[in-house]
């Protein structure tokens, strides 16, 4: 998994974020571990989302997959509908993009295989900032990419002849002192 999921995961567990049910204290992060089987993690003291992200680091797929469906399990929050809502939800956010999605079959969670994606479609407020644009060669060849050359005046020689290069290339650059108005 990528270490932003774990990360978010870390979140999770502890419970700092907005989007986790339960906020859990030294001794219930050790708890947790071993209620899912993992004895082995004994918090230590130390910063307690550190400490979750190296635990998570050192897990493997199998001790992984025990952590995410602790953390969907219903028992986990004691018949609690709204904190298991809210943990489904959060969970999915953070494991969809990675290709899995977690529901709940009578009280057990169910960790299924998906086409990676997001956990909901972006809002149409949103949408615009990911429209396709679509380029032709003629279009390419009528648009010059434009560059400002930010620079000290240490390096202006340097900086004239790269001014020079890219105007050769096709870009169209900006250069203080040719393009500075008086």
């Amino acid at each position: 998994m990528e270490e932003s999921t774990l990360e978010r995961l870390a979140d999770l567990i502890c419970g700092d974020a907005s989007f986790a049910p339960i906020y859990r204290s030294s001794w219930y992060l050790t708890s947790f571990f071993e209620s899912i089987g993992l004895s082995k993690f004994k918090h230590d003291g130390s910063t307690r989302k550190v400490w979750v992200l190296g635990r998570l680091k050192e897990c493997s797929n199998e001790e992984l997959t025990r952590v995410i469906l602790g953390l969907a399990s219903p028992k986990t929050y004691k018949g609690n509908v709204d904190d298991l809502e809210l943990a489904l939800k959060s969970l999915n956010e953070v494991l969809n993009p990675e290709g899995l999605n977690l529901e709940i079959n009578g009280v057990k969670p169910i960790m299924n295989n998906i086409e990676p994606r997001l956990s909901r479609p972006l809002s149409s407020s949103t949408s615009h900032l990911i429209e396709k644009q679509t380029y032709t060669t003629a279009s390419l060849s009528d648009h010059r990419l434009s560059v400002f050359l930010c620079h000290s005046t240490q390096d202006k020689t340097y900086v004239r002849t790269l001014y020079e290069r890219l105007n050769k290339e096709g870009f169209d650059p900006w250069l203080d002192e040719e393009k500075l108005l008086p």
